[in-house]
């Protein structure tokens, strides 16, 4: 993280120009909690985890970018890659593919967000 500070004459000066919409501090936010994102609720999917549908025993193969398997909110048993140039299924240079295992199956703890079937193995 690097931390860049601004006079106070020139955040004003930013702030009176006509071709800037606003000027306001940066600060940081941080999660506490875990959440449920959008496409999870919208599909209903804490009606299954009610009827106790939570994905346990399956294994689930996401074809994309690849998964970052030290991801600690994923529980990745193993991968492949099939893409010249990268060669493990293991790990992630795009992000894709570890978003995507992350709605499948974003593991249900304290942290993060919570996966369609949080208790299936990523592959």
């Amino acid at each position: 993280v690097q931390l860049v500070t601004l006079p106070e004459k020139a955040a004003l000066a930013l702030k009176n120009n006509p071709n800037i919409a606003f000027v306001e501090e940066d600060a940081a936010v941080y999660a506490t909690a875990q959440s449920t994102p959008w496409g999870v609720t919208h599909i209903n999917a804490h009606k299954a985890h009610a009827a106790n549908v939570t994905g346990s025993g399956v294994k689930v193969a996401v074809l994309d970018t690849g998964i970052d398997a030290s991801h600690p909110d994923l529980n990745v048993k193993g991968g492949v890659s099939f893409v010249s140039g990268e060669p493990s299924g293991l790990t992630d240079g795009n992000g894709h593919g570890t978003h995507v295992a992350g709605t499948v199956a974003a593991l249900n703890n304290t942290v993060g967000v919570l996966g369609v079937a949080y208790n299936a193995e990523l592959y």
